[in-house]
């Protein structure tokens, strides 16, 4: 939100200046554990830099400890699952997000609490994780690290119910302390924080690390799941486990498999992958009201076990925003599904023409991930200095964090450009700078940049398009 002021009389502007400091000054101490998080020189574009391979398809990893996803405390992987590829059932520390990029398939959830839904279809989000298509389903995850729910420190952790792989993170649980400094590496213990939180921990120094060393290798080597960490005899009670093989089948310490993700051969015959006409007409009427934002809402009705958790923001219909020679715009947040309240997350999804811009724009509230989609853009993000911190190519497969309040604008340089943007705030609030000007009066255009009247007239009244503008070629109007 900008603001500006007009100078009626000094004492006003002194308490009013007086009380902005003050607050200013309460929210440094608040936040004074990520002093410097969001600091940066330059932004680049990400790539995966970690791939565990699998019978059935691979999981590519982002570093969670690079700066950027530090800053924005989120983690990603791209999970990619071939012909009848099943990912093993697992649970996460942070609320996850997903989107599908390419192809078709089946999730099933469980709500601890909640009685077994597995044989209903409506709870089916039918592009995730399982998949009976021919064509692979390649599905990008963002772990919200830092969210509230979180009580672990901000390292992402999955806990796999089956198998004996290591789980895709883990290479990283050490890293962080593999990265800090060696002037921190002293004596005593160090102290880090939760970056949105403000919750410590402790490190040990670099003594204790060198003594404990030849254990945390053993550990960063160790495999298997959760369930196998525990006794025999402990699973055999708590499971009513007749045999000795079920037991130790539950336990994994034998399976072979290759990776997290399994292949079933002939693919899963369950009733949720074969829905009756009825149920598959129903289930269309609810994706056409997701599109339409039809449906009723009264805060009763969506109860924890039964929350609608799939929301359509590609190809759709129904744009938030679009013109026919720039591209669309689509938004996804608690307004429209409410678990993503919980979740303290959103998204947006655009689609941009060849040549044409997503004006410069900063989200007020949240922090940004960037992920392309299809095609390339050219990606300028400007900080609060007003440094260019990032002027290069987004391409397929790449991410780019951009922190809150950072100016990002977007220029397509292919046929089309494809993107999904994570957002970590549930109701995410997204201004453009063109749109700031002209909701300011002229006379203050005028002053501010040192315009005539009809240059401050024009600049205001000349620009309608506030989100989306065409190539400078095209001049046709806004459908």
């Amino acid at each position: 939100m900008a603001y500006y002021f007009k100078l009626f009389s000094s004492l006003p502007l002194c308490f009013s200046v007086f009380f902005f400091v003050l607050a200013s000054c309460s929210l440094a101490l608040q936040d004074q554990p990520q002093q410097n998080l969001c600091q940066f020189e330059r932004l680049d574009t990400l790539k995966p830099d970690n791939v565990v391979r699998s019978e059935a398809g691979r999981i590519e990893t982002w570093d969670p400890n690079q700066k950027q996803l530090q800053c924005v405390g989120v983690a990603l992987f791209r999970c990619v699952l071939e012909q009848h590829g099943l990912r093993l059932p697992s649970y996460s520390n942070s609320p996850q997000l997903i989107y599908i990029t390419r192809g078709r398939g089946v999730v099933g959830m469980v709500i601890p609490g909640c009685r077994n839904t597995y044989e209903e279809s409506r709870i089916v989000i039918r592009k995730s994780v399982v998949s009976n298509q021919k064509e692979e389903v390649h599905a990008i995850h963002l772990l919200h690290t830092t969210n509230h729910q979180n009580q672990l420190d901000p390292t992402p952790r999955i806990f796999y119910l089956a198998g004996n792989q290591k789980q895709e993170f883990s290479q990283y649980q050490s890293g962080r302390r593999q990265q800090e400094p060696e002037e921190e590496e002293e004596e005593g213990e160090e102290q880090r924080w939760h970056p949105k939180s403000g919750r410590g921990w402790r490190e040990p120094s670099r003594g204790r690390r060198e003594g404990e060393q030849e254990g945390q290798e053993q550990e960063q080597q160790g495999r298997g799941n959760v369930i196998g960490g525990f006794g025999s005899d402990m699973v055999k009670h708590a499971f009513n486990a007749d045999d000795d093989e079920t037991v130790e089948n539950l336990r994994g310490q034998d399976d072979q498999r290759e990776g997290n993700i399994i292949r079933v051969e002939g693919g899963l015959k369950l009733s949720i992958f074969k829905p009756t006409v009825s149920e598959q007409q129903g289930e269309e009427e609810e994706d056409l009201e997701d599109e339409q934002g039809g449906g009723s809402e009264n805060g009763l009705e969506e109860t924890l076990c039964s929350l609608r958790l799939k929301q359509n923001i590609g190809k759709t219909t129904s744009p938030d925003m679009y013109h026919p020679q720039a591209g669309s715009l689509r938004t996804v947040n608690s307004l429209d599904l409410s678990v993503l309240k919980m979740m303290g997350l959103s998204a947006e999804f655009g689609s941009l023409h060849n040549g044409a811009i997503y004006v410069p724009h900063y989200t007020l509230n949240a922090h940004s991930i960037v992920c392309a989609v299809e095609g390339r853009a050219n990606i300028q993000v400007v900080d609060s200095n007003g440094n260019t911190v990032s002027n290069q190519e987004l391409s397929a497969g790449q991410v780019m964090a951009v922190p809150q309040n950072f100016a990002v604008a977007i220029r397509s340089q292919s046929e089309h450009f494809l993107w999904v943007a994570f957002k970590t705030n549930h109701l995410a609030m997204v201004a453009t700078l063109p749109g700031q000007i002209q909701a300011w009066p002229e006379e203050v255009v005028e002053r501010v940049y040192r315009l005539s009247g009809g240059q401050a007239r024009n600049l205001k009244n000349n620009s309608p398009l506030l989100f989306l503008v065409p190539p400078r070629q095209s001049t046709r109007a806004v459908a």
